[in-house]
């Protein structure tokens, strides 16, 4: 495939680009050195997350369902008393 020694301090996106015939800037290394810059981008990439699922489940349940199945539980009759 690739030789890993040739490859030290280029990204995974230039690798690829190299192997389809394009070219890119090999990326610098991403380094954290301190724990409230840790902590603070584990809470960026949380959000980002968070923002996401809720578009994918937004997506999955459309509200047209929703307000179909409200609907017709608000035009249904009323049960009988005493009947379940």
């Amino acid at each position: 495939m690739t030789d890993p020694a040739g490859a030290a301090g280029r990204g995974r996106l230039a690798e690829l680009l190299a192997t389809r015939g394009g070219r890119a800037d090999p990326e610098a290394p991403f380094v954290i050195e301190h724990r409230e810059a840790l902590i603070y981008m584990l809470c960026e990439a949380a959000e980002l997350e968070h923002g996401i699922m809720c578009q994918y489940l937004f997506a999955a349940f459309p509200s047209s369902r929703v307000r179909t199945k409200a609907s017709r539980r608000k035009n249904s009759r009323p049960s009988p008393a005493g009947v379940g």
